[in-house]
């Protein structure tokens, strides 16, 4: 297998995979903190931006739930995308297919992965969950269509490989 058209989207899994390890140590070293951060966040600097009590209890469970979400994606998806584009490497189709299949499916990896979860995690302390779902859903809709769309296009591949 030739790596080289595979090799950014290989990349941006493998960053994304890094930055789920990363996150993962941050909790073990400073999980004090990050809840610190949070209830700072919400309880003190943007407490205006919440209405009731009820709101801010809820956003400071929420940006910690968050925070993990974006720690299990980022492992999850950027090794499932990383083996879909290995698989892909293995394929019968031209250096140019893959290379733009691999980017599809490591784009989607890692803004899904590292980006969206992460966002939703600093934003919802500021402006509320809600407001921050329909704030990150402009990164989350297309990333995600990417990781689908790539993931099946290389099925297809896979499928059709005369190889």
């Amino acid at each position: 297998m030739n790596i080289k058209p595979i090799r950014i989207g290989i990349m941006l899994c493998l960053v994304t995979i890094l930055f789920g390890y990363i996150l993962g140590g941050a909790f073990g070293a400073a999980n004090s903190t990050i809840k610190g951060y949070f209830h700072q966040q919400v309880y003190v600097t943007h407490a205006q931006n919440f209405t009731s009590e009820q709101d801010k209890v809820t956003a400071y469970n929420k940006a910690k739930a968050y925070i993990k979400r974006a720690h299990l994606h980022s492992g999850a998806i950027g090794s499932a995308a990383l083996v879909t584009i290995l698989a892909l490497g293995f394929c019968g189709v031209s250096e140019r297919k893959k290379k733009l299949t691999s980017i599809m499916i490591g784009f989607g990896a890692s803004g899904y992965g590292v980006f969206v979860w992460t966002l939703m995690a600093l934003m919802t302390p500021m402006i509320g969950k809600s407001a921050a779902h329909e704030l990150v859903a402009v990164l989350a809709i297309p990333t995600g269509l990417a990781l689908v769309v790539g993931t099946i296009v290389t099925m297809i591949f896979v499928m059709v490989d005369d190889k």
